[in-house]
């Protein structure tokens, strides 16, 4: 079998930008690819590079997709092109079974929100101020939140152990905490696993698992929460359609703000997981596009055709 790539720059501003613990992120530079096979199918896939995480530049991946064929090695230092290419030839995009509906957590701005979403679970950055705080601003958002819904804490590493047991203590008794995601930096394994072993909050990875190899490290010591999966990230999509079919129930897709291509191949894979997906993050941009609703999201809705047709707009 033979194919055909090409690859195209796909670009957006968000509205504000966005603060993580690696600083403000002001625009979502990616590289499209497209994929068409002899059986005369086709699928795409993104390099969507990230703060925070690893991944190459956009000019070291388009130097190595102009020279990629079928068949060809990827090497290691280019984990993003490996990412595109499987999900590019992923059976995602030729299967004719209907999917799931998605529902998805909502991304706020701050812990300070006043406008929430109306998603049942809402997601909020932590680590940006002292700890202090930090904690009451959450008890405050709590208080807000309507009833029956849950609130993931996401502090992107930026915690010491003794900061992140605070945390855990003062928030102990309120059962709408669903997860504190990624509370210590990714190479402190041992204290990540104590921290979750001691707490009665669950504890996610995310930056600890952003290659699918690391997620199944974690998987084979054992971890006991959640794995926070960016499929975009994730080095290979075959092994991470896989891990995904063994652990729906702890794994959750999470979006890394792709082009309505990334995000429909990711909508697709979340189908696949028992959670609660974190791919609200629509209002986040200026201009609209593909992403479907802010709360429940329905995969296949956007077709090969509507994406060809947006292929030809690059």
């Amino acid at each position: 079998m033979s194919c055909r790539i090409e690859n195209r720059r796909f670009q957006r501003e968000f509205a504000k930008p966005l603060r993580t613990s690696s600083g403000d992120w002001s625009k979502r530079e990616s590289i499209v690819i497209r994929i068409g096979l002899d059986d005369g199918s086709v699928g795409f896939g993104e390099v969507a590079p990230t703060p925070g995480f690893r991944g190459e530049s956009l000019a070291n991946a388009e130097s190595f997709l102009l020279r990629w064929e079928l068949g060809m090695d990827i090497p290691a230092y280019l984990p993003l092109c490996s990412t595109a290419i499987t999900c590019a030839t992923s059976p995602i995009w030729r299967t004719k079974s209907p999917f799931s509906k998605v529902e998805t957590a909502a991304l706020i701005g701050s812990l300070d929100e006043e406008e929430l979403p109306s998603n049942q679970v809402l997601k909020v950055k932590i680590g940006l101020r002292e700890a202090a705080e930090e904690i009451l601003a959450a008890k405050s958002l709590l208080a807000r939140m309507p009833e029956g819904s849950r609130l993931r804490l996401d502090a992107n590493g930026s915690l010491s152990s003794s900061q992140a047991e605070i945390w855990l203590e003062a928030l102990s008794d309120e059962p709408r905490i669903e997860y504190l995601e990624q509370p210590l930096p990714a190479s402190e394994h041992e204290a990540l696993l104590s921290l979750a072993s001691n707490s009665s909050i669950s504890l996610a990875l995310d930056e600890s698992v952003a290659d699918i190899a690391d997620a199944e490290s974690w998987r084979d010591a054992r971890w006991p929460g959640y794995f926070v999966l960016k499929p975009s990230l994730c080095g290979d999509w075959t092994r991470l359609e896989g891990f995904i079919r063994e652990n729906p129930s702890r794994c959750v897709v999470s979006s890394v703000f792709e082009s309505p291509f990334g995000f429909e191949a990711i909508l697709r894979v979340a189908a696949k997981t028992e959670t609660v997906a974190g791919l609200g993050v629509r209002d986040f941009f200026s201009v609209g596009d593909f992403l479907h609703t802010a709360v429940e999201l329905f995969p296949g809705e956007v077709t090969i055709e509507i994406l060809e047709e947006l292929w030809q707009t690059l």
